[in-house]
């Protein structure tokens, strides 16, 4: 645990740098609010799970990598809230890690499900249980 604790002070020293900065600099601008808003430890958390993601994939072009590290961090982020009630002994950051390597996968794979399914199978499955 001592590296998660260095982490997450490390974060949020550096986010503390930046808003100061970005408070003096632009006082006028909204970006001090978007800033503000974002959570320093699900971003690392994040933006270290679309790095090993994207860095899994060899043959993609140039582009392509940067795509597949800026969906899967932005996936891995968004999807923290709603994984975080479910893995409740882990830090934010590993939740937003573990939500960035495993929600685009599975994503990919029920979209495939559903390109290739029918109707009436596509309905049989998302039955509700009674």
């Amino acid at each position: 645990m001592p590296l998660f604790t260095a982490m997450t002070a490390l974060t949020h020293d550096m986010n503390n740098q930046l808003m100061h900065f970005v408070q003096n600099s632009f006082p006028d601008s909204g970006l001090f609010v978007l800033l503000a808003m974002i959570d320093p430890e699900a971003a690392l958390g994040a933006v270290l799970g679309g790095w090993v993601v994207t860095r899994s994939r060899r043959i993609l072009k140039r582009w392509q990598h940067m795509a597949s590290f800026a969906l899967s961090a932005c996936v891995g982020y968004l999807f923290t809230p709603a994984a975080a009630p479910h893995l409740p002994g882990l830090p934010v950051s590993v939740t937003a890690f573990i939500c960035a390597l495993v929600a685009l996968p599975i994503s990919i794979k029920v979209m495939t499900w559903v390109n290739t399914a029918d109707i009436a199978d596509i309905l049989r499955r998302l039955r509700w249980p009674k």
